[in-house]
């Protein structure tokens, strides 16, 4: 009976903990994307770019941030060739999620 009652709880614990990280990484993940949008509307690019790309990791088909990543991107001018490489990605990942963005 005490093993059965040990290992019911150390269950439950698993449980808890599991559903505990979830709502960490759910949090943490919202943080990412206001202070990546934070940076973005003062115009701080490069922490714009830094904060999105944590978030869109997470969210890679959120389209709004994509567009956010990638003109943060085209404003950065250190390591130019890089962030147009980054843009011209996030691009692709609009078209890719929302093909109707394409104007022909």
């Amino acid at each position: 009976m005490r093993l059965l009652w040990a290992v019911s709880a150390m269950g439950v614990l698993v449980i808890a903990a599991g559903g505990g990280y979830y709502i960490f990484r759910q949090q943490q993940t919202a943080e990412w994307r206001t202070l990546g949008d934070a940076a973005y509307q003062k115009g701080d690019w490069k922490e714009a770019q830094h904060w999105l790309a944590f978030y869109l990791q997470r969210n890679r088909e959120d389209v709004d941030s994509l567009r956010q990543f990638a003109d943060a991107s085209l404003h950065i001018l250190k390591n130019r060739a890089s962030a147009l490489q980054e843009a011209a990605t996030a691009y692709h990942q609009i078209l890719r999620y929302d093909p109707s963005t394409l104007v022909i």
